[in-house]
């Protein structure tokens, strides 16, 4: 048992109603609370400000070199990559993959010292446009690259990244398979974060890499971000204390359970979910919500609803033993109608709660609206926007994020253009990841890429 992660959890309201029919909702958050040690660091570009150390890295950059990269895009993407050889201390280790319709492993498992970063910075200038895109295929040559460091030493964070202006068309291009792919490389502690450059890209396809494989996506518009968003990307990278958290949650069979969130989650039998959180960096946290349906008081002579909930991860260092925090559990009792009915609600729990919960369904509407699946939509708003008007009742501070739904809901049926959905997606997939913007340029709150938005540019 180890006190790397702390779990914490709440409900919204504590009791529930004796005849049934009850509705909360249940707040996890696990923070990695190891402090890292950042003394010893000896790389020199800017993407090692105020970074010093960490466990040395196993990089991987996989590099889109299809025709839609040429001219800005690639030409950004190699001085990001440069930057990124130059952030890296004698420790690490790089490897440097491109794909189009082929692939071509330019820098295979290189150390960091000063001769390997000149012969690194010279392969990466030779990087040049061809044909289509072979996402998985790079990728996962990437990753192949990174694994044979990893059978030679021991003790790294391994990570690939990937940067991606478009849609892979050749090779496997089924999101369902890049998940699994995802899963097996994060188990075997090589973790994946993606670069969407543009407009272009297939959200589907690299969300689904980063998310199912431990990392993290950046959006990034404008290809001349890409130096500072890749430099944001090598610190997180550098600061993650916790790889492969995964939580198990079990509740009783008589409980219906939904997830509200876009995070990989299994039903591994009745009464129990296992929800996979990824990576962490040090000091940060990662929430989610859980909505709980409470039909009909199962135990009367208890009266409660109990809960537990347990992780399990590895420590970012490389160490493939598995850690496993302290069990908590947290209950719901049943109590009369009209004592249930009025409760005060745990304010801090419910507002946080009420941001997840738009955040994704922000998400999945702009899902939705991008397959122009109007009528699923409308279906799907209708029933959230029930369900938090419900819960916004006695809770004044979430009001505006109601008012926002119901904005949402008016404008989900007109097909947004793709930069919009992009951004839009962004800022939510953010907010319910509690990570940062790494562009130079804050991009403008979500709510002003509507179309009917009055919002300024």
């Amino acid at each position: 048992m180890s006190d790397l992660l702390e779990l914490r959890a709440a409900f919204d309201k504590g009791l529930v109603s004796d005849g049934g029919g009850s509705v909360r909702y249940l707040l996890i958050e696990a923070k990695a609370r190891e402090p890292l040690d950042l003394s010893c660091y000896d790389g020199d570009s800017p993407c090692d400000m105020n970074m010093k150390a960490g466990a040395a890295l196993n990089l991987v950059l996989v590099i889109d070199a299809s025709g839609s990269m040429s001219g800005a895009r690639i030409a950004e993407a190699k001085r990001a990559a440069s930057q990124i050889v130059k952030g890296l201390g004698s420790r690490d280790y790089i490897s440097v993959v491109s794909f189009a319709e082929d692939v071509i492993v330019h820098v295979d498992g290189r150390l960091c010292d000063s001769n390997g970063k000149r012969n690194v910075l010279s392969a990466i200038k030779d990087i040049e446009i061809r044909g289509s895109t072979n996402l998985c295929e790079g990728w996962l040559t990437g990753a192949r690259c990174a694994g044979r460091v990893m059978e030679k030493r021991s003790g790294l964070k391994s990570h690939v990244l990937v940067l991606s202006d478009g849609r892979a068309n050749l090779g496997t291009t089924d999101p369902g398979v890049l998940a699994v792919h995802a899963q097996q490389l994060q188990i075997r502690g090589l973790t994946t974060s993606a670069i969407g450059i543009g407009e272009d890209y297939s959200t589907e396809q690299l969300y689904t890499m980063a998310v199912h494989g431990g990392g993290v996506v950046h959006h990034t518009p404008n290809s001349d971000e890409l130096v500072a968003v890749v430099c944001g990307e090598l610190e997180g990278l550098r600061r993650r204390a916790v790889e492969n958290l995964e939580l198990t949650i079990s509740y009783p069979q008589e409980v219906t359970v939904e997830l509200l969130s876009f995070l990989p989650c299994e039903f591994a039998n009745k009464g129990k979910l296992m929800v996979n959180l990824g990576g962490i960096s040090s000091q940060a946290c990662r929430s989610l919500v859980l909505r709980v349906k409470v039909a009909e008081q199962y135990d009367e002579q208890r009266g409660l609803i109990k809960f537990g909930i347990v992780g399990h991860y590895r420590q970012s260092n490389g160490e493939e033993a598995e850690l496993s925090t302290r069990p908590l559990q947290v209950s719901l009792r049943y109590a009369d109608y009209d004592l249930s009915s009025t409760q005060a609600v745990n304010k801090t729990e419910a507002l946080k709660i009420a941001e997840i919960w738009q955040s994704w369904l922000i998400w999945e509407t702009c899902e939705m609206n991008r397959r122009r699946n109007y009528q699923k939509i409308d279906r799907f708003l209708g029933r959230e926007e029930r369900y938090m008007k419900r819960f916004c009742g006695s809770l004044a501070e979430a009001q505006p994020l109601l008012k926002e739904v119901k904005e949402l809901r008016r404008q989900a049926c007109i097909d947004w253009d793709e930069a919009s959905r992009k951004e839009i997606q962004s800022s939510s997939y953010r907010r319910s990841y509690e990570i940062s913007d790494m562009r130079t340029i804050s991009p403008r709150q979500w709510q002003t890429y509507l179309p009917g938005s009055t919002g300024a540019p």
